[in-house]
């Protein structure tokens, strides 16, 4: 991919200044008086160039996640004075592939992404080579990616889980992993982190008495409770969930603690935070039992800073998540009632 070139054009004003050319005078007659000649203007200000855009393609603004990670693009954007667009293609490959064209119509050099088409986006690109891309997840394509340390994130699913059982004296029980729409797909770059911890949870409860069963893919938060009955319903020793997506995982609780008259039982892990996650940590009677917290604004600012590298020094960098995990012990450092 070549490197972006900041193009600075410049309008250069040229002041002609015209002198009158007067033939000899008679002999017999005084030249007449020089007349002079008026003052040069100044020549006006040279039109500044268009200043690049930075832009988002998010696979949809309905959660929460890509609404901070933008309002932290937005963030850096406003703070060093570029413009920012966000095209969002709503989980329609087709309109994933137009946003492309409609961010680098729209003056964008920069952008970030979550796609469910990422190869496909590539291949588009060759048409744009001066584009920057950083992307969730990791691709040989792009110059650079926002990276999570997935089995990090499972290991700490396992923590949690592991002191809940313990805990309220389980002795059996299965596990189901909640997704977005499309992370089952190999182009996918949650695909990635499914396949990471899916198999550290796996592992880490094989020969036990606890075990990693099935996997769901909603396409929006308005379905999960219709997921969640179909579970319960299949497999009733399904009493735990991981869920990728904090929207889906406070939806997932909801509907457990609806559906059951002893919720006690059941444990829901999001990857994701907010107060409404720490609420429900806090409350000790929802199934939401604990969370991965990121910054996602200043994630996203980051991101934003990085997509500026690129306009200014055609070079970026990979952004790393910061995460902690937040259950019972240390919810009071989020969330005071």
């Amino acid at each position: 991919m070549k490197k972006l070139s900041v193009l600075l054009a410049v309008v250069l004003v040229a002041a002609f200044v015209l002198a009158a050319c007067q033939p000899a005078a008679p002999a017999a007659v005084e030249a007449p008086a020089a007349v002079e000649a008026p003052a040069a203007t100044e020549a006006p200000a040279a039109a500044p160039a268009e200043k690049a855009k930075l832009g988002f393609l998010s696979i949809s603004m309905a959660p929460e996640f890509t609404n901070k990670m933008s309002e932290g693009i937005q963030k850096a954007a406003d703070e060093k004075g570029y413009e920012y667009m966000v095209v969002d293609y709503n989980l329609d490959p087709e309109k994933e592939i137009a946003g492309i064209e409609t961010m680098a119509n729209s003056g964008v050099k920069a952008y970030y992404t979550i796609s469910m088409s990422a190869q496909a986006d590539a291949d588009k690109l060759k048409q744009y080579p001066e584009m920057g891309v950083i992307s969730q997840g990791q691709f040989p394509f792009y110059p650079a990616a926002v990276v999570d340390d997935n089995t990090w994130i499972a290991e700490q699913f396992n923590t949690a889980l592991d002191a809940f059982i313990q805990e309220n004296g389980i002795t059996e029980g299965e596990i189901a992993g909640i997704w977005v729409e499309g992370t089952q797909s190999e182009d996918n770059p949650a695909n990635g982190a499914y396949k990471a911890i899916t198999a550290a949870i796996t592992s880490h409860y094989a020969g036990t008495a606890f075990s990693y069963t099935t996997d769901q893919y909603p396409k929006a938060t308005e379905d999960v409770a219709g997921i969640i009955d179909t579970i319960l319903s299949a497999n009733p020793k399904v009493k735990f969930f991981f869920v990728y997506n904090n929207d889906m995982g406070i939806a997932a609780a909801q509907e457990l603690q609806a559906a059951s008259a002893d919720a006690s039982q059941y444990f829901v892990f999001s990857t994701e935070g907010s107060p409404e996650s720490f609420k429900l940590i806090a409350s000790g009677t929802s199934p939401y039992r604990a969370c991965v917290y990121a910054d996602l604004v200043g994630t996203g600012y980051q991101v934003g800073l990085q997509l500026i590298n690129w306009v200014e020094n055609q070079k970026m960098d990979n952004v790393v998540i910061q995460r902690i995990l937040v259950d019972k012990s240390n919810v009071a450092e989020y969330y005071q009632p």
